[in-house]
């Protein structure tokens, strides 16, 4: 690309010239070598925060929350409206990342969930890992098990405050079923019983009275799957004699799912 002027509006979006902004800090060009877009925070959100009054009263409210800094990148790569994670060796920052520059109001549940993991981790969750001796960087183990945990309370706190968990859980089932049935490896097991377990947990923010079986997705897992319902069953005993809502119980059933499943060799608890 084109060398940017000192007196160029930066490219951050932050509406201030380069050399006050991202000129001054190095920022958006270190970034941007690492393979990263980043943009300003108030840009990302801009629409969200103009249009859509129930994020805003979140935002207002739980932003602060987050004490480490975040950054705010976008892919085009991305298949999901957003995830996030951390930077440095440390994990010292956090970030979150977008298909969007600028985040449209459909996706508004979705950036607050990130927003919301994010300010788990600073209560003091820990998550899980791969152990630095795993080669396999794309395992998506981790993953599985930390939403298993920490997605049921990220959206039980969001349907507080007015989002619509009800149409975003019935748009996320439509899109793992069809995952459901093409994913056969081991791994792909393994995500099969978390997901029975998340979305029980998950549909009890809505009907606290539900069991396990009566959830629509876990009738299709006991249907095509009907060996992995002892794994299942297994944990979600973990979880519910445990607990997730706070930090020590969500760590106890998380070190008690490793220890079940034999994964303590590839799998580390962190704190974030």
């Amino acid at each position: 690309m084109d060398k940017i002027g000192r007196n160029d509006l930066c490219p951050c979006m932050s509406s201030k010239k380069y050399k006050q902004c991202c000129g001054l800090t190095g920022k958006w060009e270190f970034f941007k070598r690492s393979g990263y877009n980043y943009y300003y925070e108030p840009f990302v959100l801009n629409e969200l925060l103009s249009g859509d009054e129930i994020f805003l009263n979140f935002y207002r409210s739980e932003r602060k929350k987050i004490k480490k800094n975040v950054l705010f990148f976008q892919s085009n790569t991305m298949n999901s409206s957003a995830s996030f994670g951390h930077i440095g060796d440390n994990r010292e920052q956090h970030y979150i990342q977008t298909k969007n520059i600028q985040i449209p109001l459909d996706a508004s549940f979705h950036i607050a969930h990130e927003i919301q993991h994010l300010i788990l981790c600073d209560e003091g969750y820990k998550m899980l890992f791969l152990k630095d001796n795993i080669s396999n960087s794309d395992s998506g183990l981790n993953k599985y098990f930390n939403d298993m945990i920490y997605d049921p309370i990220v959206n039980g706190r969001l349907k507080t405050f007015g989002f619509d968990l009800l149409n975003y859980l019935q748009s996320g089932d439509e899109v793992q079923e069809k995952a459901l049935i093409t994913n056969t490896t081991e791994e792909g097991m393994i995500w099969i019983a978390t997901l029975y377990v998340k979305k029980f947990l998950d549909y009890k923010n809505l009907y606290p009275e539900i069991l396990a079986h009566e959830v629509g997705f876990n009738k299709l897992i006991e249907k095509n799957y009907p060996e992995l319902i002892p794994v299942c069953n297994d944990l979600l005993r973990i979880v519910e004699a445990n607990g997730y809502q706070t930090p020590s119980e969500a760590e106890a059933s998380l070190r008690a799912t490793l220890d079940c499943l034999n994964f303590n060799h590839i799998l580390i608890l962190l704190d974030v």
